[in-house]
C-alpha cells in the first residue's frame, strides 16, 4: 500500500529524496553483503586448508553426489511408464 505525502515546499522533496536515496543504498549495502556470503567458497577448497580436510570434503561431496544419482534413478523407474 502506497502512502501519500503532501509536500509543501521543493526543499521538503529534495529531504525526502535524500532519505530515500540513502535507504536504498543501505539496503542495497545489505543485500551485497548477504549475497557475497552465500556464495562464498568453501574453506575445504581454499589453498591454506589441510590436506585431510579437502579429501574429506571430496568424500563428502562424492557421497552426495551417488546419493542423489540413487535416488533419480529410483524415482525415473518409480514412475517410467
Amino acid at each position: 500500500m502506497k502512502t501519500t505525502t503532501n509536500f509543501q515546499t521543493l526543499e521538503e522533496i529534495h529531504q525526502q529524496k535524500t532519505l530515500l536515496r540513502d535507504e536504498i543504498h543501505k539496503e542495497e549495502e545489505q543485500i551485497k553483503r548477504q549475497w557475497n556470503s552465500l556464495i562464498q567458497k568453501p574453506e575445504a577448497l581454499s589453498a591454506s586448508a589441510k590436506p585431510s580436510r579437502r579429501i574429506q570434503s571430496a568424500l563428502s561431496i562424492g557421497a552426495n553426489a551417488f546419493d542423489a544419482f540413487l535416488l533419480g534413478y529410483k524415482l525415473w523407474r518409480r514412475f517410467r511408464r
